[in-house]
């Protein structure tokens, strides 16, 4: 009787010292802040639904326009918004993928895109403004014409719950060239 006692306490004993040391763990702590969302990332659930997207792309003098579709979603407890994009360009279907999170370590929000007419998966990190109502995304990509490095920049401004407005840029030769612009209409 006196072993079945003892062995009953022994699981009890090790989960009583074990649970301290973990809670009291500085690094335990902070990864487990750094992993929560939180205010930031209810911005990005702005961006989840249905959206029509109307496009003007700029590879020259003229825009191109075209219509096309996102489906966002928060993924992974709400820390990221995944948005699947569906349209065309030059008459060809194009899908695309953006992933968008807050990084509660940094400060910022960090964005990724790829789609199925490129290799490259572009990154970009961001803030948002004071107001709360514009965040705005930099980074940079290699040019795949002349080899360079490009500074690019994208805000989104959160016109009203079902209307956003993003306006992408890029430095050429000096000079800030707007290279896109998307109205989103939630449906």
């Amino acid at each position: 009787m006196k072993h079945r006692t003892a062995l009953l306490f022994v699981p009890l004993l090790l989960a009583l010292f074990a649970i301290p040391a973990v809670a009291q763990d500085p690094a335990m702590e902070a990864m487990a802040r750094a992993g929560q969302p939180g205010e930031m990332h209810e911005i990005l659930g702005k961006m989840t639904g249905q959206w029509t997207l109307n496009v003007k792309m700029w590879m020259g003098p003229q825009a191109a326009e075209t219509t096309g579709s996102m489906e966002a979603r928060l993924v992974m407890d709400g820390r990221f918004v995944e948005g699947v994009v569906n349209s065309s360009l030059n008459g060809q279907p194009f899908k695309g993928h953006w992933f968008a999170g807050y990084n509660n370590v940094t400060g910022e929000f960090e964005s990724i895109w790829m789609d199925n007419m490129n290799s490259a998966m572009p990154r970009m990190t961001g803030s948002l403004n004071e107001a709360g109502d514009v965040l705005t995304f930099k980074g940079k990509y290699k040019d795949p014409a002349t080899g360079a490095w490009i500074d690019m920049w994208s805000t989104m401004k959160f016109v009203s719950p079902t209307e956003i407005h993003e306006t992408s840029y890029e430095k050429r030769d000096g000079n800030d060239v707007k290279i896109m612009e998307i109205r989103y209409t939630k449906r």
